[in-house]
């Protein structure tokens, strides 16, 4: 599977929790073998929305875990996905012919821990081998599956990719993805030293929205309802009372065990607040579980310089505020002040996991996720 050619061109495709729709990049990579690590050079991105009913569909299938529904939905993201390939390479002027390899995240639609009394699972009914098929692209997904094998948590795979992206210019930064999850990786000298979910990213905030507008409305567009909210402290000291939150890293989580099933506890003490205070509380708590993550087991032992978020909530202006304060003196930044779009970074990162998985190489990190071993994640589709 080793290319002769120096240059790997892929596409690669970030659908996350929060479901709002396809982030797609094509990515160069260059491997000068005089380089210890691949340059890469990101020849252009694309946003795809998902339709509505997809949105409705996937949130009905992680609630009810329909089985029957679930590959339903693994079949219907897959022909997202190829709408999404087809629509990238012809804005950009590419064929299938000019990409080697498809990256796809997938879309959990489960995800359970490991516990002391065996291995954890992950569920993502993508249909690899249709989206293989009908893009004429050998695809690579189900990038977790592998470390779960290992006893790991399977999550985050991200901090992987980071040291690539981040690590030359900011060797010593904490890169805070917010998705509709929130995961965190530490960089120490230009090497992911650590790394695991933080809880939230617009998860919480998505929700509250969609209760109070009847799902009118699906997300706070740049923070604005929450800016004119007051957080209910009562409210927020409940959110916040969660084990996930107590428990030592590694670890991850999911829309099953923070998302719905928690925030849903708190339904009608939501409803009951005003819109905007509803909002100014959930993006407030969401701060909090990162800001108190850091405190709790980065800060004391390491020193990072700056924070750098990414993911569709580093668009969120009043949780970029609220973090600001909570993790002063520590320097916030986007990574768009960087020259990435923080909506692309999660994207560019699975194409790297894709990237050596496609050379055989691990992919996975065992110190980040606690498998025994690191590992060649990702199951392949030949075109």
């Amino acid at each position: 599977m080793i290319p002769h050619s120096k240059n790997i061109t892929c596409i690669s495709l970030m659908s996350g929790t929060s479901m709002d729709g396809i982030d797609a990049v094509v990515v160069d990579f260059n491997l000068d073998k005089r380089s210890a690590t691949p340059a890469f050079r990101i020849l252009g991105h694309h946003h795809i929305n998902f339709d509505r009913h997809y949105q409705d569909k996937a949130q009905n299938v992680i609630e009810h875990q329909s089985l029957i529904h679930a590959y339903e939905l693994g079949h219907i993201l897959a022909q997202h996905y190829v709408n999404a390939v087809h629509t990238t390479l012809e804005k950009l002027r590419l064929t299938a012919q000019n990409i080697e390899f498809c990256a796809v995240s997938g879309h959990t639609l489960f995800h359970r821990p490991p516990t002391d009394k065996g291995n954890g699972m992950t569920i993502d009914t993508t249909d690899l081998s249709m989206l293989a098929a009908l893009t004429d692209i050998t695809t690579i997904g189900k990038f977790r599956q592998k470390d779960i094998a290992f006893g790991g948590q399977g999550a985050p795979l991200v901090p992987f990719a980071h040291p690539f992206i981040f690590g030359k210019d900011h060797p010593n930064a904490l890169i805070q993805n917010m998705g509709g999850m929130g995961n965190l990786t530490l960089l120490e000298h230009g090497h992911p030293v650590a790394g695991w979910d933080t809880g939230p990213g617009n998860t919480w905030i998505d929700q509250a929205m969609q209760w109070h507008t009847n799902g009118m409305q699906r997300f706070d567009e740049d923070g604005q309802t929450a800016a004119r909210g007051k957080a209910d402290l009562n409210l927020l000291d409940q959110l916040l009372d969660h084990a996930f939150f107590r428990q030592p890293p590694p670890k991850s989580t999911g829309l099953q065990t923070i998302g719905l099933p928690h925030i849903g506890l708190f339904r009608s003490h939501i409803l009951a607040l005003s819109k905007e205070d509803a909002l100014a509380t959930v993006t407030h708590a969401t701060a909090k579980t990162i800001s108190n993550a850091y405190e709790q087991w980065i800060l004391p032992n390491h020193h990072p310089n700056k924070i750098i978020l990414c993911g569709g909530g580093a668009k969120n202006k009043t949780l970029i505020r609220e973090l600001k304060t909570l993790c002063a003196p520590l320097e916030v930044i986007s990574s768009q002040k960087i020259g990435i779009d923080p909506c692309v970074v999660e994207a560019l990162s699975f194409a790297f996991l894709g990237l050596y998985r496609y050379l055989e190489k691990p992919n996975t990190l065992a110190h980040i996720t606690g498998a025994f071993k690191d590992s060649i994640g990702g199951e392949m589709a030949i075109a």
